[in-house]
């Protein structure tokens, strides 16, 4: 099943698959989200306005809750 390109969760995921389905840990997973949403943001997009306000007020506990809620399959499935 192809993943949403135009969502931060489903970015995350391709560009897990795309690195061989690794290992990652909550703080990797949480790096890729942030680095993904800067490259929406470099874009003009934003499809995660609250995640995006989280990363600029530095506020990592609602990072770390948002992305334990996305139900990654390596760190969180469903």
């Amino acid at each position: 099943m192809g993943e949403r390109k135009d969502s931060i969760r489903g970015r995350v995921i391709s560009t897990w698959k795309s690195a061989g389905k690794p290992d990652w840990s909550m703080q990797k997973t949480q790096s890729v989200c942030i680095k993904i949403d800067g490259e929406f943001e470099d874009a003009r997009f934003c499809p995660a306005p609250r995640f995006r306000d989280a990363i600029k007020s530095n506020k990592g506990p609602y990072l770390r809750n948002w992305v334990g809620g996305c139900h990654f399959p390596w760190i969180n499935p469903r």
